[in-house]
């Protein structure tokens, strides 16, 4: 026999009693049978319900509940006690997990209203829906959406959520069916389950709902993406949307408070900021490259090019980009080199040359007996570990 659902009669029904009827799996997890639960198993997009079941032998956490290809319900535990055959045909009492459920039923409802505006709006029929534990989307058949469309459907979603308009739950048969405007068809020919949010939307759905529109809370689209010819648009609801607003509003606070100046001019402030940043960027790029130049005019007439061994050139207190610069200049300039620097307590080194097959080997028969520590073709850059063989490196280098 399978187990009775409550929660398709009573969304707010998290209490209840019901009979221990088996211990079972799912998906090899183990998992125990009721004969009647408040327990929503996960389906159609909307994620299953936790809790917990107070039982002769003790609190049993449920962690999930699944429903299987026969439509048996599973709620799913961590682990079974040994004894725990022994309560199977006693009495339990379920607890469904207030928060999760409350969500649930605002992100659902919540999206039926979405959908039903997007398809009034636009046209754009709902292909899939998916409810997450913290972000959840739709996919709809509109090929583009833009801050315009954004700003329009949630208007329109807004305005039916404070109308506060009552949502019914009907099971009609199949003559009756075809007096309702449904948004979709049923994928069932029997029990079919309809949910009716008044003068709005009527559509067929086995999950949890608001007794009214008013229960869904504030309903934002927090972003929107092609996906495989349609749009796929992520939006949040209720609690979760309010809490997401709060979380960025004490950013804001925090930056407002931080350039010192209202909340209101911290976009233009930062437009600012970023052009001073990219200004000053350009700056220290014309030094550093002013700052190579200089150095390389004072190195290379003391060099000779395209040595078999690299030339060993250890450089003081370098900028980590200008470092790279004078080994690049180097390289192209047909020197064969071995750049030491100490930056940041570590010894990097950059071993360049024209010929990678020298810097291949020189890092090979080399630097790697001395512990380096990095990689590279043409060009390898990394760490040397401070022992005896580095420092006779340094020893053996030009001073820059």
């Amino acid at each position: 026999m399978l187990t009775e659902r409550l929660h398709l009669n009573d969304s707010y029904l998290e209490h209840f009693e019901a009979q221990l009827v088996a211990l079972s799996t799912w998906q090899y997890q183990p998992s125990l049978i009721l004969d009647r639960t408040a327990f929503y198993a996960e389906s159609g997009g909307q994620l299953g319900d936790r809790g917990q079941l107070e039982t002769p032998l003790g609190p049993i956490l449920i962690s999930d509940t699944q429903i299987d290809e026969t439509g048996q319900v599973h709620h799913l535990v961590q682990t079974v006690a040994a004894n725990l055959a022994d309560a199977v045909g006693t009495k339990v009492n379920g607890l469904v997990e207030h928060e999760k459920r409350r969500d649930m039923m605002s992100q659902h409802t919540g999206q039926h209203i979405l959908s039903a505006a997007l398809d009034e709006l636009f046209n754009a029929a709902t292909v899939s829906s998916r409810l997450g534990s913290s972000s959840s989307t739709i996919d709809v058949e509109k090929a583009e959406f833009s801050q315009a469309d954004k700003r329009k459907v949630e208007e329109r979603v807004n305005q039916v959520i404070m109308d506060s308009r009552p949502v019914r739950i009907h099971y009609p048969s199949p003559s009756e069916l075809a007096k309702f405007p449904l948004r979709k068809m049923p994928t069932v020919s029997e029990a079919i389950r309809l949910i009716e949010i008044e003068g709005f939307d009527t559509t067929p759905c086995g999950g949890t709902h608001c007794k009214d529109s008013g229960g869904v809370g504030p309903l934002l689209i927090t972003g929107w993406e092609k996906y495989k010819g349609l749009t796929r648009i992520h939006f949040q609801a209720g609690t979760r949307l309010l809490n997401r607003i709060g979380e960025r509003e004490g950013v804001l606070d925090q930056l407002a408070s931080f350039f010192g100046v209202g909340w209101q001019e911290v976009p233009d402030h930062v437009q600012r900021q970023k052009v001073q940043i990219q200004n000053l960027s350009q700056q220290l790029g014309s030094m550093r490259s002013d700052l190579v130049n200089l150095k390389l005019a004072q190195l290379l007439p003391d060099l000779q090019p395209k040595s078999d061994t690299p030339h060993i050139i250890r450089v003081e207190s370098p900028d980590p980009v200008a470092f790279r610069a004078m080994a690049q200049r180097m390289a192209e300039a047909g020197y064969f080199i071995l750049l030491l620097a100490e930056m940041d307590g570590k010894l990097r080194f950059i071993l360049e040359g024209p010929d990678p097959s020298l810097v291949a080997a020189y890092h090979r028969e080399t630097l790697v007996p001395l512990g380096a520590k990095g990689g590279g073709k043409t060009r390898i850059e990394g760490v040397l570990p401070q022992n005896s063989g580095s420092q006779t490196l340094l020893k053996q280098a030009l001073n820059f």
